[in-house]
């Protein structure tokens, strides 16, 4: 069987999902430890509480145990990820345990 794959320029190399999917395991998982901000850029929708308001988002910080118990769950995918992001919306420096999930 032909291996599924392909290089991917400076990005290292990708699997074709149209040959792989279902997937057992995602291959990138992000999580948000802040969806908090302390910029008030005009063009991110994280700054704009108003927005977030009326969908109801609500702001704060990861609690430590939620992210453990990710974590865990993690571990119990058939294959290792390839990658986690320790971000998306807020700035993830605004938990005081991001060292600790770092670790």
């Amino acid at each position: 069987m032909k291996s599924q794959v392909k290089s991917y320029g400076n990005f290292g190399y990708y699997n074709d999902l149209s040959k792989v999917v279902p997937l057992g395991s995602p291959y990138i998982i992000m999580i948000d430890p802040s969806n908090r901000c302390n910029f008030k850029c005009t063009f991110c929708p994280t700054s704009d509480h108003d927005l977030l308001n009326t969908v109801q988002r609500p702001k704060g910080v990861m609690d430590y145990k939620l992210f453990k118990k990710i974590i865990d769950d993690i571990k119990e995918f058939d294959t290792k990820l390839k990658r986690l992001h320790l971000y998306k919306d807020g700035e993830p420096c605004l938990n005081r345990n991001l060292s600790d999930m770092v670790a």
